[in-house]
C-alpha cells in the first residue's frame, strides 16, 4: 500500500449524516502510517480518569466545540491535545459515515496519514498509552466476533476485534470497520 493509493481510497469518502441533535457531536481521526511498507493504524487507551468509555481502545477525538469550525478540525484539535499530533503533519485522507453510540454520541470519523516516525506526546490525564496495530492481520476474519454486552440494563450486541492482548469493540470497531472495508472490498466482519 503506498499514499498515492490511500489518497485513491479514501478520497471520495465524505459524510452525508447531519449531527442528529439529541446525540453529542464527537470527532475522532483515526491516524494511519506506514512503517518498513506495511500499514499501520493508531489507537489510543482512555485512562480511568476520563468521563466516559475509561480504559477503552479508541482513536484520537472528542467533543465538537464552538470554536471548531468544523468535524475535521474537531477531529485535528482533539488528536493534538490527547496525543501531541501537530495537525500541520496530518493529510487527512477522507471522512468515514458517522457512527452513533448508546452512551449518546454521534462520532464523525476522518482518516488521516501522518508521518512516521513521529514524537508523540501523550495527555497522561487522558491517555493511557498508544497503540500502533498492524492492519493486514485485522483483515483476518477469525479475529472479529459479534457479542453482548450491557449497558443500563440492557443487553446490546457489539463487534469485537481481537488482536494479540487487544480488544478493539463498541464504536472503535465500526469505525475500524469502515477503514478497512476501504482497504478491501472484500473485508466483512459479519452481523452485529
Amino acid at each position: 500500500m503506498t499514499p498515492e493509493q490511500l489518497r485513491l481510497l479514501f478520497s471520495s469518502s465524505s459524510q452525508t449524516a447531519p449531527a442528529a441533535t439529541y446525540l453529542t457531536a464527537a470527532a475522532v481521526l483515526a491516524p494511519l502510517f506506514l512503517r518498513d511498507r506495511a500499514l499501520q493504524v493508531l489507537f489510543t487507551q482512555r485512562t480511568n480518569e476520563v468521563r466516559d468509555h475509561q480504559g477503552q481502545i479508541s482513536f484520537p477525538g472528542g467533543i465538537h466545540a464552538p470554536q471548531d469550525n468544523s468535524f475535521q478540525a474537531t477531529a485535528l484539535r482533539e488528536a493534538w491535545e490527547e496525543i501531541g499530533l501537530d495537525p500541520k503533519v496530518v493529510e487527512v485522507l477522507g471522512a468515514l459515515a458517522p457512527v452513533s453510540t448508546s452512551t449518546g454520541y454521534q462520532i464523525y470519523s476522518f482518516v488521516g496519514l501522518i508521518p512516521y516516525p513521529y514524537n508523540f506526546q501523550i495527555n497522561q490525564r487522558e491517555v493511557a498509552r498508544l497503540i500502533i496495530l498492524p492492519v493486514m492481520p485485522l483483515l483476518e476474519q477469525e479475529r472479529w466476533s459479534t457479542r453482548p454486552y450491557e449497558w443500563q440494563g440492557q443487553t446490546k450486541l457489539a463487534f469485537f476485534c481481537q488482536y494479540q492482548d487487544i480488544t478493539v469493540w463498541g464504536a472503535t470497531a465500526r469505525i475500524l470497520i469502515q477503514i478497512l472495508a476501504r482497504l478491501d472490498p472484500d473485508f466483512h466482519p459479519g452481523p452485529a
